[in-house]
């Protein structure tokens, strides 16, 4: 990466001297911004000779620009400051514990990754495409979300959520409402719910595969364990649903304002303890999450503003853990390398 950045700025400066302004065109923003910060020529200066030997012999042998200098010098401290940024990030995904697959996009569009394609537990990241699911439903004409829902007590799921709460009991969501629920709180029975209605793990796997998420699977009902049956994803796939909904690509716009809306909420809402890319980062950092847990299974995405005003993204899924408090601060140290490494 150092050399193309050199490569880049020796292209710039070179750009910048070689060839005078056209007067006939209209100036560009750059070339408005370098008028409007260098002195303007002396104007009654002597015209070339149109003698091409004099031209020649007339030119003088000139000492490098100092500004092309300072210019050369800052890009060498840009690349090289760039590539010890991704170096650490590299480190910190070879220090990860367990079974693990990494990725993360700087705002320089700088990729690091680590087995990205290698298929892991999920846990609750899958809910991810279960709410993509549900809304390409709902975008199709065959779910509509206003329809409501009572809540039984044979529907409560263990686990995380608030459904499953004594107060909550019997209560009357609409799917919009279940949806909501099922990013904020992470709510192991909204999930259930949502994907019975849309048709079950069949839906939910259609979904994936058709919008080009191969290695995403949901085979079994959120708050149940069965090894045999697991949910899976991949690093590479969990960075493509993020990617898009940044771009509000997953469904439509109008669907990914409202994922969108729902993970911006659960910042604000949920137990920070399920917060692993956020636990070390700054309190003015600007990110969204979801988390996932299991036994011995940590999962974390997060897609942060860097302080130039682009997006970055983090990827990171952990299982077999040894030591899952282990787990949770090597993931938090690699969302902070990250975030540390934007400009």
């Amino acid at each position: 990466m150092a050399i193309t950045l050199l490569a880049l700025c020796a292209a710039t400066l070179l750009g910048c001297t070689s060839a005078a302004p056209d007067p006939k065109r209209a100036p560009s923003a750059a070339t408005t911004q370098t008028a409007s910060a260098t002195p303007p020529a002396t104007p009654n200066q002597p015209p070339a000779s149109p003698e091409p030997t004099l031209v020649a012999s007339a030119v003088p042998t000139r000492s490098p620009a100092p500004a092309a200098s300072v210019a050369v010098g800052v890009c060498v401290t840009v690349a090289v400051a760039a590539s010890v940024a991704v170096a650490a990030v590299q480190a910190a995904f070879a220090a990860l514990p367990g079974a693990s697959a990494a990725i993360a996009v700087l705002p320089d569009g700088e990729r690091v990754a680590q087995d990205a394609e290698r298929q892991l537990p999920s846990a609750s990241v899958i809910k991810l495409w279960v709410a993509g699911a549900a809304l390409a439903e709902a975008d199709a004409g065959r779910l509509d979300l206003a329809e409501m829902y009572t809540v039984q007590p044979r529907d409560v799921a263990s686990g995380t959520g608030i459904l499953n709460l004594k107060d909550n009991a019997g209560r009357t969501p609409s799917y919009a409402e279940l949806i909501d629920t099922m990013l904020v709180y992470s709510d192991n029975t909204a999930t259930n719910l949502v994907v019975t209605r849309i048709g079950g793990f069949g839906a939910v796997n259609a979904y994936a595969r058709e919008n080009g998420y191969p290695r995403t699977l949901m085979q079994r009902r959120l708050g149940e364990l069965d090894p045999a049956h697991d949910n899976y994803t991949s690093a590479a796939d969990c960075l493509r649903f993020f990617q898009r909904l940044d771009a509000r690509a997953v469904v439509s716009a109008a669907a990914s304002e409202r994922i969108l809306a729902s993970l911006q909420k659960r910042r604000r809402l949920e137990d920070r303890a399920y917060d692993y890319v956020g636990r070390d980062l700054p309190a003015s950092a600007a990110y969204i999450h979801i988390s996932g847990l299991g036994p011995s299974v940590r999962n974390d995405i997060g897609a942060y503003t860097a302080r130039d005003g682009r997006t970055g993204f983090v990827v990171v899924l952990l299982s077999a853990l040894p030591d899952e408090a282990a787990g949770e601060a090597a993931l938090a140290r690699v969302a902070r390398q990250v975030y540390d490494a934007a400009p």
